[in-house]
Protein backbone atom coordinates (compact mmCIF):
# COMPACT_ATOMS: atom_id res chain seq x y z
CA UNK A 1 0.00 0.00 0.00
CA UNK A 2 3.00 2.23 0.40
CA UNK A 3 3.37 2.54 -3.35
CA UNK A 4 -0.16 3.61 -3.85
CA UNK A 5 0.37 6.93 -2.98
CA UNK A 6 3.09 7.45 -5.18
CA UNK A 7 1.83 6.19 -8.13
CA UNK A 8 -1.08 7.82 -7.81
CA UNK A 9 0.34 10.85 -8.00
CA UNK A 10 2.74 9.74 -10.93
CA UNK A 11 -0.41 8.69 -12.74
CA UNK A 12 -1.67 12.23 -12.60
CA UNK A 13 1.08 14.31 -13.15
CA UNK A 14 2.52 11.91 -16.61
CA UNK A 15 1.89 13.78 -19.68
CA UNK A 16 2.74 9.82 -21.22
CA UNK A 17 -0.41 7.69 -21.35
CA UNK A 18 1.60 4.74 -20.52
CA UNK A 19 3.31 6.13 -17.65
CA UNK A 20 -0.25 7.45 -16.55
CA UNK A 21 -1.70 3.91 -17.05
CA UNK A 22 1.37 2.40 -15.39
CA UNK A 23 0.71 4.65 -12.01
CA UNK A 24 -2.98 3.76 -12.07
CA UNK A 25 -1.99 -0.04 -12.12
CA UNK A 26 0.19 0.16 -9.22
CA UNK A 27 -2.00 2.40 -7.14
CA UNK A 28 -5.17 0.37 -7.64
CA UNK A 29 -2.85 -2.90 -6.97
CA UNK A 30 -1.39 -1.19 -3.93
CA UNK A 31 -5.24 0.04 -2.88
CA UNK A 32 -6.72 -3.54 -3.31
CA UNK A 33 -4.00 -5.70 -1.55
CA UNK A 34 -4.29 -3.47 1.53
CA UNK A 35 -8.35 -4.54 1.70
CA UNK A 36 -7.20 -8.13 2.53
CA UNK A 37 -4.98 -7.40 5.21
CA UNK A 38 -7.43 -4.67 6.39
CA UNK A 39 -10.34 -6.41 7.00
CA UNK A 40 -8.35 -9.13 9.20
CA UNK A 41 -7.19 -6.20 11.84
CA UNK A 42 -10.06 -5.97 13.19
CA UNK A 43 -11.00 -8.82 14.62
CA UNK A 44 -7.73 -9.91 16.02
CA UNK A 45 -8.13 -7.43 19.14
CA UNK A 46 -12.01 -7.39 19.29
CA UNK A 47 -14.37 -10.23 20.00
CA UNK A 48 -18.38 -10.61 19.86
CA UNK A 49 -20.75 -7.61 19.90
CA UNK A 50 -17.34 -5.14 19.73
CA UNK A 51 -15.83 -6.84 16.40
CA UNK A 52 -19.93 -6.83 14.81
CA UNK A 53 -20.20 -3.07 15.92
CA UNK A 54 -16.69 -1.69 15.35
CA UNK A 55 -16.83 -3.73 11.74
CA UNK A 56 -20.06 -1.96 11.10
CA UNK A 57 -18.60 1.73 12.23
CA UNK A 58 -15.70 0.28 9.33
CA UNK A 59 -18.26 -0.32 7.04
CA UNK A 60 -20.02 3.42 7.81
CA UNK A 61 -16.87 5.42 7.83
CA UNK A 62 -16.68 4.15 4.15
CA UNK A 63 -19.89 4.48 2.98
CA UNK A 64 -19.88 8.38 4.17
CA UNK A 65 -16.67 8.09 1.58
CA UNK A 66 -18.48 7.32 -1.10
CA UNK A 67 -20.88 10.40 -0.78
CA UNK A 68 -17.71 12.57 0.24
CA UNK A 69 -15.42 11.30 -2.17
CA UNK A 70 -17.19 12.27 -5.53
CA UNK A 71 -18.79 15.36 -3.47
CA UNK A 72 -14.99 16.69 -2.86
CA UNK A 73 -13.83 15.98 -6.65
CA UNK A 74 -16.63 18.16 -7.84
CA UNK A 75 -16.20 20.69 -5.56
CA UNK A 76 -12.48 21.26 -6.32
CA UNK A 77 -13.02 21.19 -9.83
CA UNK A 78 -15.89 23.17 -9.97
CA UNK A 79 -13.17 25.70 -8.04
CA UNK A 80 -9.95 24.83 -10.08
CA UNK A 81 -11.36 24.07 -13.62
CA UNK A 82 -9.70 20.71 -13.68
CA UNK A 83 -8.76 17.47 -11.60
CA UNK A 84 -5.82 17.76 -10.64
CA UNK A 85 -6.25 19.30 -7.36
CA UNK A 86 -8.87 16.53 -6.61
CA UNK A 87 -6.85 14.11 -7.77
CA UNK A 88 -3.65 15.29 -5.45
CA UNK A 89 -6.54 15.67 -2.49
CA UNK A 90 -7.16 12.01 -3.25
CA UNK A 91 -3.34 11.06 -2.82
CA UNK A 92 -2.87 13.11 0.04
CA UNK A 93 -6.03 10.83 1.67
CA UNK A 94 -4.55 8.03 0.77
CA UNK A 95 -0.97 8.99 2.00
CA UNK A 96 -2.72 9.77 5.41
CA UNK A 97 -4.09 6.13 5.51
CA UNK A 98 -0.99 4.59 4.82
CA UNK A 99 0.49 6.64 7.33
CA UNK A 100 -2.27 5.76 9.93
CA UNK A 101 -2.21 2.05 8.64
CA UNK A 102 1.64 1.57 9.62
CA UNK A 103 1.52 3.39 12.58
CA UNK A 104 -1.45 0.93 13.77
CA UNK A 105 1.08 -1.39 14.88
CA UNK A 106 2.70 0.98 17.60
CA UNK A 107 -1.10 1.96 18.76
CA UNK A 108 -2.74 -1.39 19.24
CA UNK A 109 -0.48 -4.66 19.97
CA UNK A 110 -1.67 -7.37 17.65
CA UNK A 111 -0.51 -10.83 18.68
Amino acid sequence: MASAPSALVVAVLSDSLAIGLLGLTIALIGITSARAVFWTIPTRFMTGAGAASGLAFINSIGVAGGYFGPELMGTLKDLTGGYLAGLLTMAGFLTASTLLAASLKLLIKLE
